[in-house]
């Protein structure tokens, strides 16, 4: 069996909530991979956000993540274009199992791997204090004074640096413009 090389770390996040488990697997392509520790225990696993339905969205420069912003949450996902790429990478793997163990293994990891990859991370707006861009890097602060998705990385790239300067500070503004509209909270460029 060729695992899909994120397997095992979306399945992790099915699983234990508040982490993003590194997996080292096989892999004919580039699929992203998931490692980090979401520091803070306001966070939750939560069902995929609709782009369509967020305030302001944006991916990393390499595409593989979604941050989105709502009335509500921050949310962090996996794009559209990823989820599209694993799945067709799991269709694919199918065919390279042909033992009945091999393909009851592969059946169990692709259930927990199809659950995960419906779900997001997400931080209430009401326990982010500030918003801030500063060194090429976007930065989320909670009420406690952590910083939020610190140590996030998508295939050894670390995700809060990986989004455009200005896509980062139209995050900024649009997360000042909802907080200010919930009573409180202060976002910096």
């Amino acid at each position: 069996m060729k695992p899909v090389r994120i397997a095992l770390a979306l399945a992790a996040l099915a699983i234990v909530p508040i982490q993003f488990s590194p997996a080292r697997a096989d892999c004919r392509s580039s699929c992203p991979m998931f490692n980090g520790w979401c520091n803070d225990g306001t966070a939750r696993i939560a069902s995929r956000q609709s782009p369509r339905n967020a305030e302001f969205v944006i991916d990393n420069r390499g595409g593989e993540v979604t941050l989105l912003l709502t009335r509500d949450v921050v949310a962090l996902q996996l794009s559209d274009r990823t989820l599209r790429k694993i799945r067709r990478e799991m269709r694919d793997n199918e065919e390279d199992e042909d033992n009945a163990l091999g393909q009851a293994i592969r059946t169990a990891v692709y259930s927990i791997v199809q659950t995960a990859l419906h779900h997001s991370v997400e931080y209430p707006i009401r326990d982010i204090r500030e918003a801030s861009y500063d060194k090429g890097q976007l930065i989320l602060v909670t009420e406690d004074g952590e910083r939020l998705f610190s140590k996030v990385e998508v295939n050894d790239v670390d995700v809060f640096r990986d989004f455009s300067a200005d896509d980062a500070r139209d995050f900024v503004r649009e997360f000042r413009r909802i907080k200010s509209g919930r009573g409180g909270g202060r976002a910096s460029l």
